[in-house]
């Protein structure tokens, strides 16, 4: 099905709430579709971290503003913790913009570093995975924890709302 025809589809209800997961070329794409639909126009729109941020709200531009987009992550610009004004640090230092992608890689390669620490001055590959599986470590304001049966390290969902062409926070949700 079309964007066009889904769209149209979807109006039939007159929907409170649209709720989106996709690539952020496509999903900008039935965002200005749905604003313009008269029987969309004032509905809630969302879409999932996995969009791409950044580059959703460039793509939907004005029609963009009021997306909300659930993050993994908290934000990477308006954060508060001492990892994120790390990240930053490091950001500004290399000359990258701040990004949801780039402080996600940033806090993969933390995890990374902790593990191996915690897995010794010797590590093998069993010692790695080992002190992975079992990480519980404060990154600066960012606890992550890790067990063999929960893959999730942090317990929380940060939703954000576009706002004059930027993703600020919202509300954090606890989800376990």
């Amino acid at each position: 099905m079309e964007i066009a025809e889904a769209v149209q589809e979807i109006s039939k209800s007159k929907p409170d709430a649209i709720i989106m997961v996709g690539a952020y070329k496509p999903c900008a794409e039935a965002i200005r579709a749905f604003r313009s639909n008269a029987s969309t126009k004032g509905a809630d729109i969302a879409n999932i971290s996995f969009v791409g941020t950044e580059s959703l709200i460039k793509e939907a531009g004005a029609e963009g503003e009021g997306v909300y987009i659930s993050q993994v992550l908290p934000s990477p610009k308006f954060g508060e913790s001492a990892i994120v004004k790390e990240y930053q640090d490091a950001a500004k230092q290399v000359g990258i913009e701040f990004s949801y992608t780039s402080f996600e890689g940033y806090l993969n390669a933390a995890a990374m570093v902790a593990a191996l620490k915690k897995a010794g001055p010797q590590p093998d590959r069993r010692k790695f995975l080992s002190a992975y599986e079992s990480l519980n470590v404060d990154l600066g304001g960012l606890y992550l924890k890790f067990d063999q049966k929960k893959r999730q390290a942090i317990p929380k969902v940060f939703i954000t709302k576009v706002e004059n062409g930027e993703a600020k926070p919202f509300k954090e949700v606890q989800v376990n």
